[in-house]
């Protein structure tokens, strides 16, 4: 590496110049950002989201993103790794994030249809069809926590009986689909985050003020997924309650390691 202030020459292994002593940003911007994947907390973080996804796999449900938490995470994890290597566990958190601010998005508008044809056929039927689909919903949606939710919040309102049973399915409905929509929009600074590290990486440039809103979407969401265990109780899902607080202790204590 040559020098920005006197013009040596030297191995790119070293953080400043040995003659004049400049300092290579760039080194010791990429070694900040190793350091934070190279602590005993990260290890810890990883252990949680491995333990997560297997507590997932155990109750039934496929979780699939805590699967491919958990790959990013050790990839990244690695003691010294390199350059190259923290920039490919950063760049699949990256596609990570995306894929499931998508997913996320695709069930909010699924949700937002669903509220709408519950308003426009109950207009017709009363709650006749509302009454099928909180069945279906229930019967098939064992080993999917949301579908089961749906079903067991529709038959709460079914038993409100017409067009009440009617109005209040779609307001719940339409509720839940702004609520994931809202929801996605806490996704964006944490992937800013991400992609914040691997500018630092890359460029040698500090993208540090990022670090605050990322852990308090993180923080959000650690609220929200203790909150979801409920829901597990009272499906009698032991297995999934466990899941359910090891996941919020992961988002935790990652929020706690981007605000160190």
């Amino acid at each position: 590496m040559t020098c920005s202030k006197c013009g040596f020459i030297y191995t790119d292994t070293l953080s400043a110049c040995p003659k004049c002593g400049q300092t290579n940003t760039v080194q010791v911007l990429q070694k900040s950002v190793q350091a934070i994947f190279d602590s005993l907390l990260f290890r810890s973080i990883c252990v949680m989201v491995t333990v997560t996804a297997f507590l997932y796999l155990c109750s039934g449900r496929m979780g699939l993103f805590w699967i491919l938490f958990t790959i990013a995470g050790w990839i990244t994890c690695a003691k010294k790794a390199s350059p190259e290597k923290v920039t490919a566990g950063l760049r699949l958190y990256s596609i990570i994030l995306k894929c499931l601010h998508y997913v996320m998005l695709a069930l909010a508008g699924l949700l937002a249809l669903l509220s709408v044809a519950v308003l426009i056929i109950g207009f017709f039927t009363g709650d006749t069809w509302l009454t099928y689909l909180a069945g279906v919903s229930t019967e098939y949606g064992t080993g999917i926590i949301p579908v089961a939710a749906l079903g067991r919040l529709l038959d709460t309102v079914v038993s409100l009986g017409g067009i009440a049973a009617v109005g209040s399915a779609f307001v719940t409905l339409l509720a839940a689909a702004v609520a994931i929509f809202f929801l996605t929009k806490l996704l964006i600074p944490i992937r800013h985050y991400i992609y914040g590290l691997l500018y630092m990486l890359t460029e040698g440039k500090s993208m540090s003020a990022m670090a605050a809103p990322a852990s308090v979407c993180l923080l959000i969401f650690a609220v929200i997924q203790g909150l979801s265990s409920i829901t597990y109780i009272s499906l009698g899902n032991g297995i999934a309650v466990a899941a359910s607080f090891c996941a919020a202790a992961f988002l935790l204590a990652t929020a706690w390691l981007i605000r160190k």
